[in-house]
């Protein structure tokens, strides 16, 4: 699941040239990319995830996921984040399924 998400982040990093890589992720999501003299992309990108934690990691792919309309890496982010939290309850699911099937009712007589 994080190799997943890593490797989302890296590939669209490292899909972007030298230039891109100085200004979009800090744009977009505040994530400063640097650029020692003679680092290659690969080593730019590794420099800059390096010290991230999963949840870090997490909220920049939510960022980068929604500037993009990427669902596969907003998918990936979510499932980390949400990875900590209890599963939903079967009464929780009954409550909601209830609810929601009354709203689509109501929208749909009305």
């Amino acid at each position: 699941m994080t190799d997943d998400l890593y490797g989302l982040v890296f590939g669209l990093l490292h899909g972007m040239g030298h230039t891109q890589l100085s200004e979009e992720p800090e744009r977009i999501a505040g994530l400063v990319v640097p650029a020692p003299e003679g680092y290659s992309k690969r080593q730019r990108v590794e420099a800059a995830l390096e010290k991230l934690t999963q949840e870090e990691l997490a909220q920049l792919a939510l960022k980068f996921a929604a500037a993009r309309d990427d669902i596969p890496l907003d998918e990936a982010g979510r499932k980390v984040l949400e990875a900590a939290e209890p599963p939903l309850t079967q009464i929780t699911r009954r409550d909601v399924a209830r609810i929601l099937g009354r709203s689509r009712w109501r929208a749909q007589h009305r």
